[in-house]
């Protein structure tokens, strides 16, 4: 699975490829509050946040350093242990009721055996047509037809299929926009509605890879291919 790496100091989180920027940018910022209108350097699929001079609580990164697997946190030292058990057990559902060991100014999480994910970053991989897209496996079913829908409108009441760590999608017979366009960058390939306007695919591109800013773009028939151009920031 393709991850983003989100840095903030000594903090490493990975994330899937295709996180929002935005949404990457609000949880930072309740995490670490010092991080509101933090400056951003987007590098590939490593993101870099840094708080802004004068900030409060820029300078004072020796905090609480919290452990999950690879996943390192640095929190406020009041952080009640509480609130980060209870924040924990959110982002990572396994956690529900996990061992926690605190060694000074470490906390230590570790999923008890038996508990559903323990031990990796379950995901689970969302199908329609070559577009397949990997998520968290506690995103709920509802949430993911509504950003379907949302990306693909031909599959508003799509056909949805459940299986283990698999969800297909498939438009209904007849469902305007089953004539699609493959849009291709390196291994990412995105199905789109046959009728979506080349000048809006290049926008949603540049915007999820900044590096296509100014891409080459060739058509062939319904295959729509981007490329970087040579020396492009990130590519």
């Amino acid at each position: 699975m393709n991850t983003l790496q989100v840095i903030y100091g000594d903090t490493k989180i990975n994330l899937p490829e295709g996180t929002a920027l935005e949404n990457i940018k609000v949880a930072m910022a309740e995490n670490f509050p010092e991080l509101e209108n933090a400056n951003v350097a987007v590098n590939g699929n490593v993101i870099e946040f840094t708080a802004k001079a004068g900030t409060k609580g820029a300078t004072n990164m020796e905090n609480l350093k919290v452990i999950y697997g690879d996943t390192k946190i640095d929190l406020p030292a009041g952080t009640e242990l509480t609130s980060i058990k209870a924040a924990m057990a959110e982002n990572f559902p396994e956690l529900e009721n996990a061992n926690v060991q605190v060694n000074g100014n470490e906390i230590v999480f570790t999923a008890k055996a038996g508990t559903k994910g323990a031990g990796e970053m379950e995901t689970v991989e969302v199908v329609y047509g070559d577009t397949k897209i990997n998520l968290p496996a506690s995103t709920e079913l509802a949430d993911i037809k509504v950003a379907m829908a949302e990306n693909f409108p031909e599959l508003e009441n799509a056909n949805v299929t459940v299986s283990e760590g698999q969800i297909v999608f498939s438009a209904k017979a007849g469902t305007k926009g089953a004539d699609q366009l493959d849009v291709v960058y390196g291994d990412t390939k995105i199905t789109l509605p046959a009728n979506t306007g080349l000048e809006q695919i290049k926008v949603a591109m540049a915007e999820n890879f900044p590096e296509l800013e100014n891409a080459n773009v060739v058509q062939e028939g319904n295959r729509i291919i981007f490329s970087a151009k040579a020396g492009t920031k990130g590519n």
